[in-house]
């Protein structure tokens, strides 16, 4: 028994690596190899369900930008019944903020606010409120509801203050001055 399970510890491990090298990959802009890595996380998703399930919704996030809308949607959709099954709440929140955010690119706002609501509904990590926070922000800012979009963005703002993410911090900073230029204060 001991055998068994040091053999499935290493076999995590291994995935926990290479899902840490695709995020290498990915943030250095080496998408291919990042590809590569994700996907073969996601093939041996039984040996670690936690490392599969984001690794589904960081190959989502690669083919969105690569305007892949509909593999985007099916991988962020793997990824989140995944995480869903095994009680991974903010990889399902990070799942459904990758399927709204192509939703919102691809002009179906009102499909990606419900999923970014979603997001709120489940998400209790700071960091990943304050995406479906910010993302909500700049959806009711394009319908120039400026009181809620400014909400939405302070809001966002004190998540990552929370989550000690001072470029997430900045980010809501500058959103709140866009909106303010954008209705004239």
């Amino acid at each position: 028994m001991r055998t068994m399970s040091t053999a499935l510890n290493r076999a995590t491990d291994d995935l926990v690596a290479l899902l840490e090298d695709g995020v290498r990959y990915d943030r250095s802009g080496v998408s291919t190899r990042a590809r590569a890595c994700f996907v073969e996380v996601t093939e041996r998703w039984r040996e670690n369900p936690a490392a599969a399930a984001e690794a589904w919704w960081r190959l989502a996030n690669l083919q969105r930008l690569q305007s892949q809308w509909d593999d985007a949607i099916e991988s962020a959709r793997a990824s989140a019944l995944l995480a869903r099954e095994h009680g991974l709440r903010d990889v399902e929140a990070d799942a459904l903020n990758i399927e709204a955010l192509v939703w919102s690119t691809r002009g179906d706002d009102a499909r990606a606010h419900a999923l970014f609501e979603r997001m709120l509904d489940i998400a209790t990590a700071p960091a990943t409120r304050a995406k479906a926070l910010q993302n909500l922000g700049g959806l009711v800012a394009e319908r120039r509801e400026f009181e809620l979009a400014e909400r939405f963005f302070s809001e966002s703002r004190a998540a990552y203050r929370v989550a000690n993410d001072a470029r997430g911090e900045a980010c809501s900073l500058l959103n709140i001055g866009r909106l303010q230029m954008e209705r004239g204060d």
